[in-house]
């Protein structure tokens, strides 16, 4: 189901917490990056279709930079595993971000690619119907982390690893279509 398509009360498989979890809000918010100080902060990144191996994800997924992949037990900011080929930072002038709190911080599947859901007591300003003021300039890249559902990688081997494991699909993929990008 697309994650836009879903409400508060629907309930989503999650990979951590149990079979399912109910879906308590959702968040969405257009930001117009071309009049954002400071864009890198919101710039969308690209996971292309397949890139940490076969359906995962299955489709090119979009997600703001600090949205987490879940890679080997550990959750890894999207922009910290950019490297200009299978994932990457796309520089454009506005996007549309959507996120869903769950009853429990957790991981779900989108599009096939583990990734987690929104941080429970994060920061609903970032979004248009955070139900507070919203922010003017919202950061979708760092982040306070509090009690994640698994721990955080932002450096070290965890990272590595999936860096690696990003350059191996990649490397296979481009033997097999030399002609294909990514």
């Amino acid at each position: 189901m697309p994650l836009a398509s879903l409400h508060p009360g629907d309930r989503v498989c999650t990979l951590l917490g149990g079979d399912t979890a109910r879906v308590v809000w959702t968040g969405r918010r257009t930001v117009d990056c071309a009049r954002h100080p400071a864009p890198h902060k919101v710039w969308p990144i690209r996971v292309a279709a397949n890139a940490f191996g076969r359906g995962m994800p299955a489709n090119d997924l979009v997600l703001s930079p600090g949205h987490a992949v879940y890679f080997g037990g550990s959750l890894i900011p999207a922009g910290l595993l950019a490297n200009g080929r299978s994932v990457r930072r796309v520089l454009t002038e506005r996007i549309a971000y959507f996120h869903i709190e769950l009853t429990r911080h957790d991981v779900i599947l989108a599009n096939g690619l583990p990734v987690e859901s929104f941080f429970p007591a994060g920061d609903r300003t970032l979004f248009g119907n955070g139900g507070t003021a919203i922010a003017l300039h919202p950061d979708f890249e760092s982040r306070p982390w509090g009690t994640a559902c698994a721990p955080v990688t932002r450096d070290g081997a965890d990272l590595d690893a999936a860096i690696r494991r990003l350059d191996a699909v990649s490397t296979r993929r481009r033997r097999r279509h030399p002609h294909a990008a990514g």
